[in-house]
């Protein structure tokens, strides 16, 4: 599948990655580029359904008032120009302005909520795949959205495919007390407001991150991996081997013959 796109072009504005964030939150991808984009290189890019000039304070340099290229203005899909040549900026209110960028990406543009990060691992292996001619797939992952994107493209280029997970990562040792990553996570605020030496959150950061493996939260990932061995597409007890265990590496090793 491929994902329908919206293109924001840089025109001055410091909040085109919130943008883009948002235009994914509402199941669309979308992409930032820069002003001086040509129109060339703006017709190969996949399924634009719509462009939004996203202007802003940034906008003059060297005294001079960025703009596209003239060409962009009659583009075949629509074109929404914000904080550009007196036009409005983005409404203030939240739900002012979720309102005012759906009616462009759905109303006007017509795009699809046909995105979401499972999907688009799944389509950048579909790609990879069958522009290689690949007769099989032994495939690496064990984090939360790729095993999943895996798991939808292996069922969908359906060739010989095996999954092979990382195993759970160990908790880790700090000070003489075990410590897993949401440990260190619950001491960011308390580092940044100096309650924390910097040094000890840095060193509880190599500690609680510094293994391979799925998450020690238990969550997702975890149970994904889990979800590959029930379908028989990975190997038996993988998902419940620590990261470090000689066993990942036999396992792995083992799975050579089931493809």
């Amino acid at each position: 599948m491929k994902q329908d796109m919206i293109v924001i072009l840089d025109l001055g504005s410091e909040e085109n990655p919130r943008l883009a964030r948002e235009i994914r939150a509402l199941g669309v991808y979308s992409e930032i580029h820069p002003h001086d984009i040509t129109r060339a290189q703006l017709d190969a890019l996949p399924n634009v359904k719509g462009i939004i000039l996203n202007g802003g304070p940034n906008r003059i340099v060297d005294g001079e008032v960025i703009d596209v290229a003239k060409e962009i203005y009659n583009a075949p899909v629509p074109v929404l120009m914000v904080d550009h040549q007196d036009d409005a900026p983005w409404p203030l209110n939240e739900a002012e302005r979720k309102e005012a960028l759906s009616n462009f990406v759905f109303g006007l543009c017509g795009a699809e909520a046909n995105w979401n990060m499972d999907n688009f691992i799944a389509d950048q292996v579909e790609l990879t795949v069958e522009s290689s001619f690949f007769d099989g797939m032994v495939m690496l992952a064990t984090c939360d959205s790729v095993v999943p994107g895996y798991l939808m493209a292996a069922a969908r280029l359906d060739i010989p495919t095996i999954i092979v997970t990382g195993g759970y990562m160990m908790p880790g040792q700090f000070r003489g007390h075990e410590v897993l990553h949401l440990d260190a996570q619950d001491k960011v605020l308390t580092a940044r407001d100096g309650k924390m030496d910097m040094n000890e959150y840095d060193e509880l950061i190599g500690c609680s991150w510094g293994m391979c493996g799925a998450c020690t939260s238990m969550t997702t990932a975890n149970s994904m991996c889990m979800v590959a061995e029930a379908l028989g597409i990975s190997r038996s007890y993988v998902s419940r081997i620590e990261k470090k265990a000689v066993q990942t590496l036999e396992s792995a090793l083992r799975g050579k013959s089931r493809l």
